[in-house]
């Protein structure tokens, strides 16, 4: 059964690397769900976690030739009540006009499959992405990182720190401080995610410690070779110490 681009690679990925526990809902599962709410219990019964992310993997996502990174919705921190409405409006964001744009843009199919992923969700203490190699030009392995949550990094609403690591010779690394004063962090409240400021002494304060870079580019390294690809575009979080991998795709702006 095909799953989808983005679930197919996390059920590769927790084979061998730290991935929060997840199941995927089909869409044979999601027209179900729809006829009998009352079915989500059993398909989620394998989640110990209370608190739930919410995420896409429609048939062409997250593949070599179209990433569709930031297109579909996301919905972060998703306690129990509030389940089945996320699970329904993700599971309707191939409709959204983001979507039908970059199909236009890129002169690709519509989506024609979309699945579901419902994840233990993390609250995480320092979040970010990594291209494990930038271009056939450029031997460089680069990160970013920010302060809770990588929505706000992905999203633009932040501007992360960015470390840049010479694959040739990996002692060779530069690392720009950018200043941070405000992180997304999880809403004990009311559920949800929230904007929370930042302390002031983190604020111009390096965001990651050198073994957490080297954490970092090692697992990324074994995922590129795990994978095949000539660079893969990840999705990483740490939430006290335990690095997690929250998806790993092609970098598809390699050249």
């Amino acid at each position: 059964m095909n799953l989808g681009g983005k679930a197919n690679n996390l059920y590769r990925l927790r084979e061998r690397f730290c991935v929060p526990e997840f199941v995927t809902l089909s869409r044979s599962d999601l027209l179900r769900l729809c006829s009998n709410p009352l079915l989500l219990d059993d398909m989620i019964k394998d989640l110990k976690s209370d608190i739930f992310a919410v995420r896409s993997s429609a048939n062409c996502e997250d593949s070599a030739e179209s990433s569709y990174a930031g297109m579909f919705d996301t919905v972060l921190g998703v306690t129990k009540s509030e389940l089945l409405h996320s699970i329904l409006k993700v599971s309707h964001s191939y409709n959204n006009i983001r979507v039908k744009g970059y199909e236009s843009y890129k002169g690709i199919d519509r989506v024609s499959c979309m699945n579901v992923i419902v994840q233990e969700f993390v609250n995480s203490r320092i979040s970010g992405v990594c291209v494990t190699k930038i271009s056939e030009v450029k031997n460089s392995f680069m990160l970013e990182s920010c302060y809770g949550l990588g929505e706000a990094l992905v999203s633009g609403k932040i501007h992360p720190d960015f470390c840049e690591i010479d694959r040739n010779c990996i002692e060779k690394i530069s690392y720009k401080i950018n200043p941070q004063k405000k992180k997304l962090v999880y809403c004990e409240k009311y559920g949800g995610v929230k904007w929370e400021k930042v302390k002031e002494s983190e604020i111009y304060a390096k965001k990651l410690l050198s073994n957490e870079i080297a954490s970092i580019y090692n697992i990324s390294m074994e995922i590129e070779d795990y994978f095949g690809y000539d660079s893969v575009d990840i999705e990483w979080c740490y939430d006290k110490k335990r690095l997690y991998i929250l998806q790993a795709r092609p970098w598809t702006a390699y050249r």
